[in-house]
């Protein structure tokens, strides 16, 4: 006697249905991640500034050079700049030499002092650092602080228990 041998397998209905579930769901995920990339824009602007000033610090340091900060707020620009020894700051001429520009709806402020030739923020040869807080505002109105709070610390984004303690901008 031969006996047929059933194999178990999908009919093309349930495939296509399938296929169009998944089509749905695909469809749907952009626009959800679309907010997500949104409000991660003040928090990229605050640790990209984070980064560049523990650079600019290292930089300091090992060059034995005072570098600066600068930040132009209408701008929303902000760049390094290094003493060439004759108190003329240039770039110092790699990637971080470059002004970096804030992204679209991302606003920027600082509580640093206007001084005799310009507004920044220097780095020491001996590691220490103009101490400042830079409020950076994403498009949502989400607000993150990147600040250095004594001469010898570095920049960092400020907790909620430093926020809560008073430090940063207000």
């Amino acid at each position: 006697m031969h006996r047929r041998r059933i194999h178990p397998a999908f009919t093309l209905l349930e495939l296509i249905l399938v296929m169009a579930i998944v089509a749905i769901i695909v469809a749907m995920a952009p626009p959800m991640l679309r907010g997500f990339g949104e409000a991660r824009r003040g928090d990229n602007c605050a640790a990209e500034l984070v980064a560049l000033t523990q650079w600019a610090r290292t930089q300091a340091m090992t060059r034995g050079a005072t570098f600066r900060l600068n930040l132009d707020p209408n701008a929303r620009t902000y760049w390094l700049t290094v003493d060439q020894g004759n108190g003329l700051f240039v770039s110092p001429g790699s990637e971080f030499g470059r002004p970096f520009v804030a992204p679209d709806g991302v606003t920027i402020d600082w509580n640093v002092a206007p001084q005799e030739d310009g507004q920044y923020v220097s780095f020491w040869p001996s590691g220490r650092t103009d101490s400042a807080a830079i409020r950076v505002t994403g498009p949502n109105g989400e607000v993150s602080q990147v600040a250095c709070l004594s001469a010898t610390e570095t920049f960092h984004v400020l907790t909620q228990q430093e926020l809560t303690a008073g430090y940063g901008i207000r």
